[in-house]
């Protein structure tokens, strides 16, 4: 007797029962010990986040100052401020680090043959465990960002018409000399491509921005930044530490470049 029946991931089985034995035999369009072609897309890498920093693909300089406008959602670079080489402290290489990415907006394209239920847990998979990847990377930071900016007279005077707006100070750089996202969850890899196995499927995972990642790094510039935020305070004429919430991912870049 022949019987169709689905199972737990949305896989139509065709079943035939005899009085001795059971075969099972499963149409599927992935075989179940072969490997598909998975590709993620990127999207704002320039806005992804982590704990080492922002990916640096604007190429900002150490002593950037960023003026973000909370109303037309545009950020501005209204100056760089050189800092001298006592303002500046650089740490060790460190052979490898990871990190993980966060507020991210990566896209998973897989294909249209893989069950619903695979999706799913692939896509929440890479979104959870992508991080970035550094090789013999560095830091290198201003020690005193707040200082250095109220001895720039140029730069308080542009701050002085920024009340209400966010002001970010580029206050520390990552460099690296290798830099790409990598699957966390991967049982293996080769070069760029990640392997992840869900249920009986197995995925060649590949990040599309790997290789422009891996330029930023090659080019010698820095491949992250961090911020001091700060605040012109008007009584005294210089800058503050200041702390607010805000979404990066909803500025527009463009003219900091």
């Amino acid at each position: 007797m022949r019987n169709i029946r689905t199972n737990p991931l949305g896989v139509r089985c065709l079943c035939w029962t005899g009085p001795i034995a059971v075969i099972i035999l499963c149409a599927i369009h992935i075989a179940c010990d072969g490997e598909r072609n998975v590709t993620v897309r990127c999207g704002s890498i320039e806005k992804t986040q982590t704990d080492l920093g922002v990916v640096n693909l604007p190429n900002f300089a150490l002593g950037a100052l960023l003026d973000l406008d909370p109303a037309t959602k545009r950020a501005n670079r209204l100056i760089t401020i050189s800092p001298q080489a006592t303002d500046v402290q650089q740490t060790n290489p460190t052979l490898e680090a990871t990190t993980l990415l966060q507020n991210t907006d990566l896209t998973v394209e897989a294909g249209a043959d893989v069950p619903r239920a695979v999706q799913v847990e692939l896509q929440n998979s890479i979104k959870r465990d992508s991080r970035f990847e550094l090789t013999n990377h560095f830091r290198k930071e201003i020690s005193d960002p707040i200082g250095l900016i109220n001895r720039t007279p140029t730069a308080l005077q542009r701050l002085s018409s920024s009340e209400g707006h966010i002001i970010l100070f580029v206050s520390g750089l990552v460099f690296a000399e290798g830099f790409s996202i990598k699957l966390g969850s991967a049982i293996s890899s080769s070069g760029n491509v990640d392997i992840i196995k869900i249920a009986k499927f197995k995925f060649k995972v590949t990040y599309a921005c790997n290789s422009e990642l891996q330029q930023t790094a090659s080019g010698g510039g820095a491949v992250l930044w961090r911020a001091t935020q700060v605040r012109y305070d008007k009584p005294t004429g210089k800058v503050v530490p200041h702390t607010s919430v805000f979404n990066l991912r909803e500025y527009d870049l463009t003219l900091t470049r």
